[in-house]
């Protein structure tokens, strides 16, 4: 079971939602030195102390991160940037 799972609804295209989500991983990846890549519509990452999986589907996104122990202290913070993240990508 995940340590977070977020659903959050979007209107866009699918294509159009793939691209938002690619662009937060990027950033990701530059900002973490995570690691990550497509699986179908589900874009799987990995950073230090966390895995996870951003599935794009119709109508909503589903973020589903794993926390190592280290970071389990710190699950509110990062849900809370999570739900902000995509707030002001899929708008």
């Amino acid at each position: 079971m995940p340590s977070i799972r977020v659903t959050w609804p979007h209107t866009r295209e699918p294509q159009e939602a793939r691209r938002a989500i690619e662009a937060v991983a990027r950033d990701l990846r530059e900002r973490l030195g995570a690691s990550y890549h497509w699986e179908g519509e589900e874009l799987r990452f990995k950073a230090t102390g966390a895995r996870g999986r951003i599935r794009v589907e119709p109508q909503t996104v589903v973020v589903e991160v794993d926390l190592g122990l280290a970071l389990l202290p710190l699950r509110g913070r990062i849900e809370a940037e999570v739900r902000s993240r995509l707030a002001t990508t899929l708008v």
